[in-house]
Order: structure tokens, then sequence, then C-alpha cells
């Protein structure tokens, strides 16, 4: 007979033992597809570019609205290039900074040109 046996003594597992060896029930959270994939998505990106993900989910929403924004008012292809430049922008401002520093200045750049998208500025 291999393997743990049901008794007492060494390498015998009691029937309680066995009991709390199963896995806890745990709910379970649905994600919608698209989420699950951007999540493993950025943190691919997070990880290949060193980027702490502290900063990305300090400052995805705002990305995600001035996208958004740029989109709808201005030009799709427009959007993704926004959002570069305005990351472009942060880390020449705030090379060697602290996270804090980063993710304020990205969010100060991300207001600035959502305003402008906006025709608020």
């Amino acid at each position: 007979m291999s393997g743990a046996q049901e008794g007492t003594g060494p390498g015998r597992k009691t029937a309680q033992s066995a009991k709390t060896l199963k896995p806890a029930k745990t709910a379970k959270i649905k994600a919608a597809p698209e989420e699950v994939a951007a999540s493993t998505w950025l943190t691919t990106v997070t990880s290949t570019l060193d980027v702490d993900p502290q900063v990305l989910h300090a400052t995805i929403k705002d990305v995600l609205d001035l996208t958004s924004i740029v989109a709808h008012e201005h030009s799709r292809p427009a959007a993704p290039v926004t959002a570069f430049l305005a990351g472009l922008a942060a880390g020449q401002r705030t090379s060697g900074g602290t996270h804090a520093e980063q993710i304020e200045a990205i969010q100060q750049h991300l207001a600035h040109l959502a305003d402008l998208a906006r025709g608020t500025r």
C-alpha cells in the first residue's frame, strides 16, 4: 500500500487531518474577460519596463478617462498617443524622482490634457 494511510502513527492521516487538508471554498469574483486580459497584459508590461505597479494602479483611471475623452471628442488614433505623450512628459519632468512625485506629475499632465480635450482650458 503506498501513500499515507488512515489511522495513527508516523505517515498516517487521521480522519480529522484529512478533512483539514481539503482546500477551503472561496467566493469567486468574476471579472470580465477584457479586464482579465488587460490586467495580465499590464502586469507583463510593467514588469518588462521595470515600472512600479503602484504607479500604474494610481494613474490608470486617469489614463483611461483621458483616452476616452480624446477618442470621443477629437480623434480615436490620437487617444493612445496623447496618453503616451503625457507619460513621456511626466517622465522627463520627474527623472529620478520618487514614485509619489512620478504619480503626481502623471496625474497633473493627465488632468491638464483631459481639460484641454474637453475644451475647458
